[in-house]
């Protein structure tokens, strides 16, 4: 999606759909398409929880701040909970406990790999944070602890369909899908 580039913004375990082995990356309403893999972004969109630091302190952002969500769902999977444990979903509230907390890697045996690869998904300065490059080579991969084939990495499955008019009554509005899709 990022080789397109796309941004997604709202990443999350309900985002991520799985049929017969295959990952596709679903709902998306946020998702914008950019000039280029370097264009700066300023709208605060996405599900708090899951929102990169950035878009949290309102701070221009780029195609990164889904690397951040994605380290969020990997330590979520991992952890069972989620890295910071926000008690409201206010942008101020968020800033004081992203900037109080360290996030804690303790209470789960996890490969040093894993470790690895969702500590450089969240590193809060986007500067520091991996890229898309980065997170395909990174050895979480090479070490078959996570496989994600190379035809989802390299060459997306992405299809756009007609968004259906708020005029479709007669339920006609979703015959651009596949029966399977639906």
């Amino acid at each position: 999606m990022h080789r397109l580039p796309v941004i997604h913004r709202d990443l999350k375990p309900e985002n991520i759909l799985r049929r017969q082995g295959r990952y596709k990356i679903g709902d998306l309403g946020f998702a914008r398409v950019l000039e280029h893999n370097n264009s700066i972004v300023y709208t605060s969109l996405g599900t708090p929880m899951y929102m990169a630091p950035e878009i949290i302190k309102q701070q221009p952002y780029n195609l990164k701040v889904d690397i951040w969500s994605l380290g969020v769902i990997f330590y979520q999977l991992l952890f069972r909970r989620l890295p910071y444990n926000y008690r409201s979903n206010n942008n101020q509230h968020m800033r004081k406990v992203m900037d109080e907390t360290e996030v804690s890697y303790e209470g789960v045996n996890v490969p040093e790999s894993s470790l690895d690869f969702i500590r450089c998904c969240l590193k809060a300065d986007p500067k520091e944070r991996m890229g898309w490059t980065e997170l395909k080579s990174h050895k979480i991969f090479k070490e078959n602890q996570l496989y994600i084939s190379g035809d989802m990495l390299e060459e997306p499955d992405i299809k756009i369909l007609p968004i259906p008019s708020k005029n479709d009554v007669d339920g006609d509005e979703f015959s651009c899908l596949e029966k399977e899709e639906l």
